[in-house]
């Protein structure tokens, strides 16, 4: 009996009547509340209607209902969880879409073109964050799936001298940096310089990080040691920052470093 109406949705739907088919739909699912695509398609009204609180509700009992067929009906699961993160994405809740994305990454399935939006839309958010050697690494994934609509974005980054970079890698550079900076702050400095220093090993080997990005760890360790008051090694690293901020070109950079040089130099003469 639910299908009747959901058929009848569809015509609606197809036809943009988003009022007439959200009522069909209401049907479906008052007919019978699993019943999966009744409630998807309901979902796709309410947020055409923006609804977005009542096509989220629709969204997740579409799912729900989803599990407990048999077999489960993966296609109403995806669509449902890329449904849910364009609705994250559209009220900047960008952590929240995240993590519907990811889910749907982690699904085994063949539909490159889903895929392809999936991590299209993850390059999108990562870009909005400025994490940008994120989201060139996942531009480049949604271009193998065959998407190219990010084509001038991964020129652009590339041109830059981003390195695209797996978000989901915990060996990252630029997550261990990120937990380096992490104990800086927290005045933890000889963990701190750990930390740096696994970043630069990770580095070496991925060659991730910018060489301006790469230069700032450098200058990081040497600013922990001279919170340590280790001079002779601070001075090492700063010799090495000034190198890299050289290569990079950033002047602003050579000009703390021979100030800072200038003061270790003066307190190791006393």
């Amino acid at each position: 009996m639910s299908m009747k109406f959901v058929r009848r949705g569809k015509k609606r739907l197809l036809k943009e009547e988003w009022k007439e088919a959200e009522e069909e739909f209401v049907k479906a699912v008052e007919t019978n509340d699993i019943s999966a695509k009744g409630w998807y398609y309901l979902g796709i009204c309410r947020d055409k209607q923006d609804d977005p609180d009542g096509a989220m509700f629709s969204f997740k009992k579409a799912m729900s209902a989803a599990k407990m067929q048999d077999p489960d009906d993966v296609e109403v699961i995806r669509n449902s969880l890329f449904a849910l993160a364009e609705i994250q994405i559209k009220s900047q809740q960008f952590i929240a879409a995240m993590g519907y994305l990811r889910r749907i990454n982690k699904m085994d399935f063949k539909d490159n073109e889903l895929r392809g939006r999936v991590w299209g839309q993850l390059g999108e958010i990562y870009e909005k964050l400025n994490k940008l050697e994120y989201s060139l690494f996942c531009y480049r994934q949604a271009q193998k799936m065959g998407n190219r609509k990010y084509r001038k974005q991964i020129s652009k980054f590339e041109r830059d001298g981003y390195k695209p970079d797996d978000p989901e890698d915990k060996n990252s550079p630029n997550i261990l940096k990120r937990k380096a900076d992490i104990l800086f702050n927290q005045q933890k400095f000889e963990d701190a310089i750990k930390a740096y220093q696994q970043t630069i090993e990770m580095n070496n080997n991925t060659k991730v990080l910018r060489d301006s990005d790469h230069a700032d760890v450098v200058m990081k360790i040497a600013y922990a040691y001279i919170n340590l008051q280790d001079f002779n090694s601070a001075r090492h690293y700063l010799m090495e920052a000034k190198r890299l901020y050289a290569k990079a070109k950033m002047e602003d950079e050579l000009k703390v470093i021979d100030s800072t040089l200038n003061k270790i130099n003066s307190l190791m003469a006393v």
